[in-house]
């Protein structure tokens, strides 16, 4: 019985690996260098510019998915798709468009596509000034219009930045969403503009190499149940 008492564990570990929560606090930067690459980056709430929580009756909530469609080092085409998730006593709350800061400034004309298809720059609320902002409607990233999605809506685009010289990777950093016209319950306003700043990053689903690990760890988990057995007869 000592001998299966320690080998379980050892031989259960990489089933426990390989069920880790798919989900991290978000990093600094995050980093897009292949086809494919992909991030999905979720918003909690108000956040104000010194990165703390702003109290309400919320939640406030997004999701913000962005992959690598395909480049040629020069020229670099994103997909994206923006999740509106407010709920609780948020009855409005619109998002109205989203950025980061990006590693190497575009040199050549940002475009987009979907409904936050207005690129721009500059300050979206006082003392923060993403490098690049993606607006549902006028011409900069603190233009507030009527214009984005309401809780539960979905929205899907794409977007390009493009460079005079070859790049090997984008990385972007300081996303967020820009919320317009919250309300709670109809009665009390919140109609200044306001930013979610990135609360977490929702992994990508497992890898094949991490389904393999998983598929090995159970391999295990019956070997060493067989072992048992073997031992149990053996003191029998």
């Amino acid at each position: 019985m000592s001998v299966a008492r320690f080998v379980l564990p050892l031989m259960v570990a990489p089933a426990l690996f390989a069920f880790a929560p798919a989900s991290a606090p978000a990093s600094a930067a995050v980093v897009f260098s292949s086809v494919g690459d992909s991030h999905v980056f979720g918003f909690d709430g108000l956040t104000t510019l010194d990165g703390t929580a702003v109290s309400g009756t919320g939640p406030l909530g997004a999701r913000l998915s962005i992959r690598l469609a395909g480049t040629d080092g020069l020229f670099w085409q994103f997909s994206y798709q923006v999740e509106n998730r407010a709920g609780g006593a948020f009855d409005r709350a619109r998002i109205t468009g989203f950025g980061f800061d990006v590693s190497v400034d575009p040199t050549a004309r940002t475009v987009a596509t979907g409904v936050f298809s207005r690129p721009g720059s500059g300050e979206v609320v006082p003392g923060f000034a993403p490098d690049l902002c993606f607006m549902a409607g006028g011409n900069g990233c603190a233009t507030g219009s009527n214009a984005g999605i309401r809780p539960n809506e979905t929205a899907a685009g794409t977007f390009r930045l493009g460079y005079s010289g070859q790049q090997r990777m984008v990385e972007l950093s300081n996303v967020y969403v820009r919320w317009q016209g919250s309300q709670v319950e109809r009665a009390v306003p919140r109609a200044a503009p306001t930013i979610s700043l990135v609360a977490f990053e929702a992994e990508p689903a497992p890898e094949p190499a991490a389904w393999a690990l998983m598929i090995a760890g159970f391999g295990m988990v019956g070997a060493a149940a067989r072992l048992r057995n073997t031992v149990r007869r053996n003191l029998a």
